[in-house]
């Protein structure tokens, strides 16, 4: 059997992760599928569900919050700060708008109808083309036309 490393885990082939820091391998399929053994994911046991989370919290405290995830951090409160912007500037604007025109209440709530319907073919758009291209172009794309 070969040495275990300072982790307590070895790599497939033999060899000892490189850092003492570094996370153990990943578990093999048949592990991992004991989690979704009926069609619908089954629940969790508070002692599992604990289990897990802290799984993910040591491997994120390995991780660490560098530059890059706080610039990433950044960028996403921008993006999601732009798109309530625009919830906001309507929610302010219609009622000033139907009172300055006249506007009747069946048109105002067809123009707010609108802007969820234009969101929702926007996701689909954004989606597909993020599917396709990657989420880091298509993510800057949008930040880019909201700007």
């Amino acid at each position: 059997m070969p040495p275990d490393s300072a982790a307590g885990v070895t790599s497939k082939s033999g060899l000892r992760p490189s850092s003492p820091s570094m996370p153990p391998p990943l578990a093999p399929v048949s592990a991992v599928s004991q989690f979704s053994s009926s069609p619908l994911l089954r629940s969790l046991s508070p002692e599992e569900l604990l289990e897990q989370t802290q799984v993910l919290d040591d491997l994120m405290d390995d991780i660490g919050m560098g530059k890059f995830q706080k610039q990433l951090l950044v960028l996403c409160g921008l993006g999601w700060f732009a798109d309530n912007m625009w919830l906001q500037c309507i929610a302010l604007i219609l009622p000033r708008v139907q009172a300055q025109f006249e506007i009747r209440d069946q048109y105002i709530g067809i123009l707010s109808s609108s802007m969820f319907v234009g969101m929702m073919f926007g996701a689909m758009f954004w989606g597909t083309l993020s599917d396709i291209y990657g989420r880091k172009q298509a993510f800057n794309f949008t930040l880019i036309v909201t700007s």
